[in-house]
């Protein structure tokens, strides 16, 4: 049977299958699930049908669900509970969505694709998702028998701006050949009693035709936006030496704290963030909104931060006391100090820049949280780190909200940052739940660029050397691999008693205890990293064990003294629990130590504690009997370890072709493993070797010169010393002349502390000795070698990978049956919290990439692509990541050179309290693209919010508030979008051209439901502002200090449309 049809043959059998659901529509007036129960037996039916041509059987849809909170997490336990596959996405897919098709498993009647739906949907909007997902397997985007799912948001696919993704553009291109509309009710002028100043006067002047020149608007919003954008001046940018992007992002940083009081600089490593943040403390210094910042930095980075701010010709001290633009603050120190000591320390200082800001400040209940949030009121803050994202919004929140909270910005968005103002639960409850505010805040407040998104940009004149990654299998002997493949198989079956001795007290009757995923996933990590780090925690284990086997011998069998021993384990396991896993930047175990005093007390009043005594020793013993047989099976390894001989075996090959070599690992056992191995080298040694870990460990120097001990500056400018910007030649000179440390060395080795703000591109070779839990960590690895470079500098970077695969796949093993374990009762927590989902795609890629790559180890060039695009992933949350900073930044360029040329542009358009006029809907954008579509009519709007005080005088600036509205309306349906986070829509329309033309009836119906529409949109927004300054005042109420100076605070907001452009 001839199985090919045609497009028109197609198109038809569409549009006569969704005109029965149409009938369903005229014929039934149903609730959104009921809607979905009729389409279902609608399909069913069809699939059973033998007039059904067979060759359009693979374009019909399986089936529709609906499912109440459609999202990752709900779709995922529905699919659990009924038995069937797990969705499986091309990307990480949205917390929360409208709709998705997945696919089921074996033969089907039809697409083999079931539609699930959120239950929440009106039958409108579920008619709507019904003809987009038919589109997609029209176009061949899901086919019968693919495994992945797809999924769609309702406000991305009706977007002004078009949707986001290719796929979706593409259907919606094609969409008109099908989609047939649904009969909806005619639209009528509703009388209506504006409540807002300004919008019953910008209704009735355009009523009557009464408007302004449309250039006067263009000028107007000009001036409040385009022509307040920074100019980075010829002085600045000649002494920084600024890269195009570090221009943009300098100024775009500057507008950020202008409006929002607090920025987030997340540019990917290797961009150039200390200076492109010494030129944002520059330009507020010259616009006179500062007169002096702090810069609180690891004491690492100290160099590096006095070097950029020195080349702007800012002066840099230490003391608060000295007179200077800069002041750089040890963050170790600055932790220490009480809440009034940290005020008095940056006494004086308006900015507040925190390098590494997601290391100190992820926890709100530290000692340096509490601090920052003690010098935040009143201060500008800004916030820089390479890796913001750590799969918790959460983080997000904490590092933002001591200066979220402040008065400094003029154009905070009270409806996204009221979360700030509440208490910080309860604020924090609402970004973590609130998916479009927290994409929102996270999209306003920070500043991400990438290396792919300047390539793709064309910004020639930022240069990078290529990269060469090599994939290298270390080769183990069968026996060896036969002790990897067990491995995991022995790890599930300890429990470590030690760690949780009390844990029968607390857990359900039959339950075991076993050894949590956190734990299980780390001992891989150690293993796969070093024999030696393996050995040392296994050891460690072994000998925790056995301490408790012989404390609790001593214990009297009495209930009270087991009670009494328990307490006191616990206390001393607290302490010492970070050591246990002798590690530096690994994600940290938590335990849950809520009420396990009160099970110990209560289990010793009812004699249970003799009993725990028993099992508790019985444990111990199997313990230490399990941990010695594993190491009996690994002792041929831990007396020598393939990988470490591999290593060695590469660092001679690339010293040899005259290239220094840098290799990190993020373990110091293993770095201290792999330089005491190189030390021992005659040839290596003679290269100079360094090593630099950020901690003493059991008596082994942290950073040391070929066995001699040094320090951090002594390894790193003999190993870098083109690129390294510490102390001058002639100091290094001199230090080098009189110690007994070589002058140069080729050779450094060191835990991820070398991954942070260290230039080091003298170095053209880096070795992973191990793989990274965060995708990004590797990133910024190769950020020390791979920095910004001249044209004529481009030898290749060499990058290393060093895999197990036996260990790869143990540790992908234990993610599958954790897994299994989240979608049922058990959560760990910490697992989920700490290991980012971009970790397990990494490592199936580099397991995929070295299989096809076969038994040479030769580079694989498709490697770095790959894991520069899941680092990216895993550094950012939103979804869809685009360039609209870049493409507002322009739009607001091209627009202000327009208002330069017209007449207007010296005027002062503040005076008049209201502009309005009318103009015509651009087909194209701003670079001449034509648009696949456009509204029939849009509303570009500006909302003035100004402060009252107790008076009903304004206080401080007005904040102005832009609005986008658009209205897409055909024969049946209307559909309303109000936009307020992109400029683009609102430029694009005051560019394009005026109209002169009548209004009609059905114009004025268009514009009395947008302003409608709008009006509710800006009275929320005016809540929101209220409910801040309430908070304010509550703020300002607890703190004495402020009393005072709150006498004129404000108590109240207003708001005022100020602006009105009509599009036709």
């Amino acid at each position: 049977m001839d199985s090919v049809i045609t497009e028109h043959q197609l198109v038809d059998f569409l549009r006569n299958h969704l005109g029965r659901v149409i009938q369903i529509f005229h014929t039934e007036a149903l609730t959104g699930p009921a809607f979905v129960d009729r389409i279902r037996d609608m399909l069913y039916l069809a699939q059973y049908d033998s007039s059904f041509p067979p060759a359009l059987r693979p374009f019909l849809l399986q089936s529709c669900q609906a499912i109440p909170k459609l999202g990752k997490e709900t779709l995922a336990r529905y699919l659990e509970l009924h038995g069937l596959p797990a969705a499986r996405f091309l990307g990480e897919p949205a917390p929360h969505f409208d709709c998705a098709l997945v696919p089921l498993e074996g033969e089907t009647q039809s697409s083999g694709y079931v539609l699930y739906i959120d239950a929440a949907l009106e039958p409108e909007d579920i008619y709507y998702a019904l003809n987009h997902a038919y589109g997609h397997l029209a176009c061949g985007h899901l086919r019968k028998g693919d495994r992945y799912s797809h999924y769609d948001v309702l406000a991305d696919l009706r977007s002004p701006l078009g949707p986001p993704r290719r796929w979706d553009r593409t259907v919606l291109a094609l969409q008109h050949l099908w989609f047939q509309p649904l009969p909806v009710p005619p639209i009528e002028i509703v009388e209506h009693e504006w409540t807002i100043p300004g919008f019953e006067m910008a209704f009735e002047r355009l009523k009557r035709e009464e408007r302004d020149d449309p250039a006067l608007l263009l000028c107007a919003f000009a001036q409040r936006h385009a022509f307040a954008m920074p100019q980075i001046d010829f002085d600045i940018e000649r002494d920084a030496q600024l890269f195009p992007h570090q221009k943009r992002g300098a100024a775009e940083l500057v507008i950020r704290l202008q409006k929002l009081g607090v920025a987030l600089l997340a540019d990917s490593v290797g961009l150039g963030k200390t200076r492109t943040v010494a030129t944002v403390i520059r330009i507020m210094r010259q616009q006179k909104m500062i007169d002096r910042a702090a810069v609180l930095t690891p004491a690492k980075l100290m160099h590096n931060w006095e070097a950029e701010l020195r080349r702007l010709g800012l002066t840099v001290g230490t003391d608060r006391g000295q007179n200077v633009d800069v002041l750089l603050v040890n963050k170790d120190v600055f932790k220490r100090l009480s809440p009034a000591k940290a005020i008095q320390a940056v006494h004086g200082c308006k900015l507040l820049v925190i390098e590494e800001a997601h290391q100190d400040l992820r926890h709100m209940d530290n000692k340096f949280h509490q601090n920052v949030r003690a010098v935040a009121f009143e201060t500008y803050g800004l916030l820089v780190t390479a890796t913001p994202w750590n799969n918790r919004r959460g983080d997000i929140y904490a590092m933002l909200q001591p200066f979220a909270a402040n008065q400094m910005g003029t154009e905070i968005p009270a409806h996204l940052f009221y979360c700030f103002s509440q208490g910080r639960e309860e604020g924090l409850k609402v970004f973590e739940q609130d998916t479009h505010l927290f994409q929102q805040i996270y999209s306003r407040t920070t500043l991400q660029r990438t290396r792919r998104m300047l390539r793709q940009s064309e910004d020639a004149q930022v240069f990078y050397a290529p990269r060469r990654p090599y994939l290298v299998s270390v080769e183990y002997s069968p026996e060896q691999r036969r002790a990897f493949a067990t491995l995991l198989q022995k790890i599930t079956r300890l429990r470590l008693p030690h760690a949780h001795p009390a844990y029968r007290l607390t857990a359900r009757e039959g339950e075991e205890s076993h050894l949590s995923g956190i734990h299980r996933f780390l001992l891989l990590k150690r293993a796969e990293s070093s024999m030696y780090a393996f050995a040392l925690t296994l050891e460690n284990l072994a000998k925790k064990e056995q301490e408790m086997y012989d404390s609790l011998l001593r214990v009297e069998e009495r209930e009270a003294a087991i009670a009494e021993w328990l307490k006191k384990h616990y206390q001393k396991e607290n302490e010492r629990e970070e050591a246990l896993w002798s590690q530096e930047d690994d994600p940290q175990p938590k335990r849950r130590m809520t009420g396990i005093q009160k099970s110990i007390e209560l289990a010793a009043q009812k004699g249970r504690l003799r009993t725990l005594r028993k099992t508790l020793l019985e444990e111990c013993h199997h313990e230490i009997t399990l941990i010695r047989e594993i190491q009996a099976e690994f002792q041929p390894l831990f007396e020598r370890d393939p990988k470490l001989e591999t290593i060695v075996q590469q660092i001679i090959q690339s010293t040899q072709a005259g290239k220094k070599v840098l290799c990190i690992s993020q373990y110091v056992d293993t770095a201290y493993a792999v330089y005491k191995r190189v030390v021992e080298h005659p040839y290596l040694f003679q290269k100079g070797v360094g090593l630099v870990t950020g901690s003493q460990k059991e008596g082994v120097e942290p950073v040391q010169i070929n066995g001699h001990v040094a320090n951090r500056e002594d390894v790193l400018s003999r190993f870098a010393p083109v690129s390294w910007t510490g102390d001058n030649d002639k100091k290094r000179r001199k230090k080098a002349k009189d110690n007994t440390l070589a002058e140069q060395i080729d050779i450094v080795i060191g835990s991820d502390t070398l991954s942070v703000g260290h230039n080091l591109q003298d170095a053209r070779v880096l070795l992973n000795l191990d793989l990274c839990w965060n995708p990004m960590q590797h990133e910024q690895r190769i950020g020390r070698i791979d920095r910004p470079r001249h044209t004529d500098d481009s030898a290749p970077l060499d990058i290393y990978y060093f895999l197990n695969l036996d260990l790869i796949e143990a540790e992908l093993q234990l993610r599958g049956t954790l897994e299994k374990r989240l979608l049922s009762t058990y959560q760990d927590t910490a697992f989920d919290d700490e290991i980012l989902p971009g970790y397990f795609e990494m490592i199936e890629q580099l397991r995929k990439l070295r299989r096809e790559q076969g038994t040479d180890n030769a580079y694989v060039a498709e490697a770095d692509a790959i894991l520069e695009e899941i680092a990216e992933r895993s550094a950012s949350p939103l979804e869809e990541r685009s360039n609209h900073d870049e493409s507002e930044r322009a739009a607001l360029l091209q627009l202000k050179e327009v208002a330069q040329s017209l007449h207007y542009r010296n005027e002062d358009l503040s005076l008049k309290s209201q502009y309005v006029s009318i103009g015509s809907i651009p087909l194209e954008d701003l670079k001449g693209s034509m648009y696949s579509s456009w509204p029939q009519a849009a509303l570009i709007a500006e909302v003035q919010f100004s402060l009252l005080n107790r008076q009903g005088y304004v206080v401080g600036k007005p904040y102005y508030q832009s609005f986008y509205v658009s209205l897409n309306e055909d024969k049946s349906s209307s559909v309303i979008t109000v936009t307020e986070n992109s400029l683009l829509p609102i430029i694009e329309g005051l560019l394009a051209e005026p109209s002169y033309r009548s209004l009609e009836r059905r114009h004025l119906l268009y514009l009395s439901k947008m302003m409608l529409r709008l009006e509710r949109r800006v009275q929320q927004e005016l809540d929101n502002r209220r409910l801040q300054v309430y908070y304010n005042k509550r703020a300002y109420g607890r703190n004495e200090l402020l009393q005072e100076e709150g006498q004129n605070m404000a108590v109240d907001v207003e708001a005022r449309l100020i602006l009105v452009h009509f599009l036709l």
